[in-house]
C-alpha cells in the first residue's frame, strides 16, 4: 500500500499510540507500554516532528523515510532528555535492536457507499426544481386583498420590466458560450494562481450577493409585500428599499464571512449557499426558446464536457477539467464555482462536488419545460416538467455511479445528464406527436395566440 509521508502528519494522538502498539519486536512494545502519559505524548511529538522535517524530501523513498523514523524512534526511546521521566536512561541500553523494529503503517478504509452523495444529489435537484418553480413560488397572490392597491397599469409596467431583464439563447449564442467556456478553461489550466483564484472567488461573491439578495427579497415580499414600501433616496441610486438595502448589507457581510473562512470545514454551507442563490437567479433570467437551441447547446456542452475530462489528458498529459476542479496550479486552492458537501462517513474527510455546469444546463432545459407545460396548460403526468426532473435525478445517480466504479476518477456528469433529459424530451416529443411543435416552439406567438 503507497503512502505519502505528508499523509501521515495528520495523525491523531491515537494514531500514533497505535503505530506504536503495533510492533513486531515484544522488548520495543513493553517498553513502549511501560511509558507513562506524558513521556508517550514527548515521544510522539517527536515523531511527528521528524515527519514533519522529511515529508519535503520528494527525492527519498518511502522505505528509506520509513526506515529514518525507525532509527529516530530508537533515539528517542535511548535519550534520557526526550523520554525517561519515568524511567531510568539504562533501562533503554537493551533497545539497541529498535532499528530493526518493522512498523505497520495503519490505513482506514474507505466506506463503500458514501451517504453524502444523497445530500448533494438532493442540493442539485432541489435547486433545479426551485429555480423552474420560481415564477410559480414568488407569485403574488392576486385574491389578497393587499395587491388590490396595485393598478392595473403598475401591474404591466411590472411585466414589462421583468421581460426585459430576460435573455432569450439562440443558437449562435449557445456555441459562442461553449467555445468561451473552452477557452477560458485552458487560460486557467496554463495561468492559474493564486491571484487567478482570488479574481474567480470576487466574482463568485458578487454573484453570489445578487443572487442571494434576489431570493431573500423574492420571498420576504411574497408573504409580506409592506416591507417593500419604505423607501429612502440615496446619492447615485435614487430611490432604494429600506429593506432591499438591510438585506443586501446582509448578504454581503455573508459573503465576506465565507471568504475569510474558506478554507474551515464548515465554509461548504456558506459556498453551497451563495452558489444557489446564485444559479436560482441564473435560471430565471437565461432561458431557452425551444428544443432546437436546447439540442445546440447541450449536444455542445456534452461534447465539451467529455473532450475536457477524458480527452485532454491525450493532448495536455493531464485531465484539464479535473486539474482546474481541484486547483492543483493554485497551491490546493479550488475554484467557488461548484457545491460541495462533506464525506461525513469517510475516515479520510474530503468533499463531494458538482459543478454549476451540471445544474445550470440541464436546467435550462427542465426550466423550458415547466414553461412550456404551464402555456399550453398541460398536466401533471401528460406534460414534460415531471419526466425531466425524474431523468435529472437519474442522470445524476449514473454520474456518481460512474464515480465509484472508476475509484473516484472525475466524471463528466453531462455524458449521463443529457441523454437523461434532452433524450427524455426528445422521446417523449416523439410520441406524443409535439416534437416538431417543441422544435420552433415560440413562447411570444404562442401566448398572443
Amino acid at each position: 500500500m503507497e503512502f505519502a509521508m505528508a499523509g501521515i502528519v495528520e495523525w491523531t494522538i491515537l494514531d500514533w499510540t497505535i503505530l506504536l502498539q503495533r510492533t513486531q519486536k515484544r522488548n520495543l512494545e513493553y517498553q513502549v507500554q511501560e511509558l507513562c502519559d506524558k513521556c508517550l505524548t514527548r515521544l510522539i511529538r517527536g515523531m511527528r516532528y521528524y515527519v514533519e522535517e522529511r515529508s519535503g524530501s520528494c527525492g527519498e523513498g518511502l522505505g528509506t523515510r520509513v526506515l529514518g523514523l525507525l532509527d529516530h524512534v530508537g533515539e528517542l526511546l535511548m535519550g534520557s532528555d526526550e523520554v525517561g521521566c519515568c524511567k531510568e536512561p539504562k533501562t533503554f541500553q537493551h533497545l539497541s535492536v529498535s532499528l530493526g523494529v518493522e512498523i505497520l503503517l495503519y490505513a482506514p478504509t474507505r466506506p463503500v457507499v458514501d451517504y453524502s452523495v444523497a445530500f448533494l444529489w438532493l442540493m442539485a435537484v432541489g435547486t433545479v426544481i426551485c429555480a423552474s418553480l420560481w415564477s410559480d413560488i414568488t407569485a403574488p397572490d392576486q385574491t389578497d386583498e393587499r395587491y388590490n392597491e396595485l393598478s392595473p397599469k403598475s401591474l404591466s409596467e411590472a411585466g414589462k420590466d421583468d421581460s426585459e431583464d430576460l435573455v432569450n439563447i439562440d443558437t449562435k449564442g449557445a456555441i459562442v458560450f461553449v467555445i468561451t467556456a473552452s477557452t477560458f478553461l485552458v487560460l486557467l489550466f496554463f495561468f492559474m494562481s493564486s491571484w487567478f483564484i482570488w479574481v474567480l472567488i470576487i466574482l463568485f461573491c458578487i454573484g453570489g450577493i445578487e443572487g442571494m439578495h434576489n431570493c431573500i427579497v423574492s420571498l420576504a415580499l411574497r408573504k409580506r409585500p409592506k416591507c417593500g414600501q419604505k423607501t429612502q433616496n440615496l446619492p447615485m441610486f435614487g430611490e432604494v428599499s429600506i429593506f432591499s438595502l438591510v438585506v443586501l448589507l446582509f448578504c454581503v457581510i455573508f459573503a465576506v464571512v465565507w471568504v475569510a473562512t474558506r478554507h474551515e470545514s464548515f465554509s461548504w454551507f456558506g459556498q453551497d449557499t451563495l452558489g444557489i442563490g446564485l444559479m436560482i437567479t441564473v435560471l430565471q433570467l437565461a432561458r431557452l426558446p425551444n428544443i432546437k437551441v436546447a439540442t445546440v447547446l447541450l449536444c455542445c456542452a456534452f461534447v465539451y464536457d467529455i473532450f475536457w475530462v477524458f480527452i485532454s489528458p491525450v493532448i495536455f498529459q493531464k485531465s484539464v477539467m479535473i486539474t482546474v476542479a481541484r486547483g492543483d496550479k493554485a497551491g490546493g486552492e479550488a475554484i467557488p464555482m461548484l457545491l460541495r458537501f462533506p464525506r461525513l462517513s469517510d475516515p479520510w474527510g474530503g468533499y463531494d462536488m458538482i459543478g454549476f455546469g451540471d445544474i445550470l444546463f440541464p436546467g435550462l432545459l427542465v426550466s423550458f419545460a415547466r414553461r412550456f407545460d404551464k402555456a399550453n396548460k398541460k398536466g401533471v403526468a401528460s406534460g414534460y416538467f415531471l419526466w425531466l426532473v425524474i431523468g435529472y435525478g437519474f442522470g445524476l445517480f449514473f454520474t456518481y455511479l460512474g464515480l465509484y466504479m472508476m475509484n473516484g476518477h472525475g466524471q463528466p456528469a453531462l455524458l449521463y445528464l443529457v441523454p437523461c433529459t434532452l433524450g427524455v424530451t426528445v422521446v417523449l416529443g416523439c410520441k406524443r406527436g409535439e416534437l416538431k411543435y417543441l422544435w420552433s416552439y415560440d413562447a411570444d406567438s404562442s401566448s398572443s395566440s
